[in-house]
């Protein structure tokens, strides 16, 4: 096992001396009005002849509650809670920048297909596989800032190939 990195530090002390995400910006901003739903959506011209795939859509609100304009990064990290095998703690999934002036909000919304954000690879079927289970969404603007939590259901276990 490798004795650097943000993983063995996680395993190790429980926190990163410096998490990805921290310290980017200048100002300071507030995360609320969360929700995740899931939505179906077609495929685009390119794919028509493909089902209609199930998206992740996290939606928040953001406040810069501080003096200065500045940019804040959302970032939503997925966890399975119950794995067959050893997952990282939390993934990062997806993310999006927003700009606000002082004491200016605006909305986030983070669109992430779900086979994306709940696969992984299974090294003996050699494709990516999605178990059927509950997934936790976080939403923080660090990897150790989870400011927001909200689950999604993934109804049954799918292999799948390509991307």
């Amino acid at each position: 096992m490798s004795t650097s990195g943000t993983a063995f530090t996680r395993r190790r002390s429980g926190r990163p001396c410096s998490p990805f995400g921290h310290g980017l910006s200048y100002t300071s901003f507030e995360l609320g009005g969360f929700r995740v739903s899931q939505e179906q959506q077609q495929q685009l011209l390119l794919h028509k002849d493909r089902p209609a795939e199930e998206i992740v859509k996290v939606a928040v609100s953001v406040k810069n509650v501080g003096e200065v304009a500045g940019a804040a990064v959302v970032q939503v990290y997925i966890a399975q809670q119950r794995t067959s095998i050893n997952r990282p703690p939390k993934e990062l999934k997806g993310f999006e920048k927003i700009h606000l002036e002082p004491k200016g909000g605006g909305n986030v919304t983070v669109d992430i297909p779900q086979r994306y954000a709940a696969s992984y690879w299974d090294e003996d079927a050699e494709k990516w596989i999605m178990e059927a289970g509950t997934y936790d969404v976080l939403v923080g603007q660090s990897s150790v800032d989870v400011a927001l939590a909200g689950t999604f259901t993934v109804e049954k276990t799918s292999w799948w190939l390509g991307l």
